[in-house]
């Protein structure tokens, strides 16, 4: 006949088990469940905002001192450096082309282009599911003039900004841009 000190142990270890059990099998579901949700509409516009008002800053900016040539670099370097340094937290942020210049960076998914191509100045965002996941994207459109000195007709377009556009990005297809086309997304992912 087992001892009442053997029984409490033998007693005690089980309950430690299926408590560990029942933890360790809790957190991975939560993980997966988070990982589901929605991505918060306020949460998405705020990082958007964040990322466009230090994009478009530093752009006129750029402009404004050096003209649209050697601000190329902008869109082409800090703009990815800056999502990156944003998708530090809960999300992420990139952002692809409509028509894409850089090819390795900005290239959206087949369903990504679908969703994106669906959106409008009326109807800028979207917030679902793109790709197995839950996405929030917002639509990017050609605001003014100033946009198409780089995405603009081949008229618009000054030489010095072709001749550096050509060198960077030889099968560019982001131009022939008018005012009010969509340029791409802006899309936020969880990390």
């Amino acid at each position: 006949m087992p001892s009442f000190a053997s029984t409490t142990i033998r007693t005690s270890l089980a309950i430690a088990a299926a408590v560990l059990s029942i933890t360790a099998c809790s957190k991975p579901s939560e993980a997966t469940e988070t990982a589901n949700l929605p991505i918060p509409k306020d949460a998405a516009l705020a990082l958007i905002g964040q990322y466009t008002a230090s994009l478009v800053g530093q752009l006129t900016t750029s402009i404004a001192e050096n003209g649209p040539a050697k601000s190329v670099d902008i869109c082409a370097d800090s703009a990815p450096a800056m999502g990156k340094e944003l998708s530090t937290g809960e999300y992420s942020i990139r952002r692809v082309g409509s028509r894409v210049r850089n090819q390795k960076d900005n290239a959206p998914t087949e369903e990504e282009r679908r969703v994106m191509e669906s959106l409008s100045v009326e109807s800028p965002t979207f917030q679902g599911e793109v790709d197995g996941h839950p996405v929030f994207m917002k639509g990017v459109f050609i605001p003014g003039a100033l946009c198409l000195s780089c995405h603009g007709t081949e008229e618009e377009i000054p030489a010095d900004v072709k001749k550096v556009l050509a060198v960077r990005y030889p099968d560019d297809l982001a131009v022939g841009h008018a005012i009010g086309d969509l340029r791409g997304a802006v899309i936020i992912e969880r990390n």
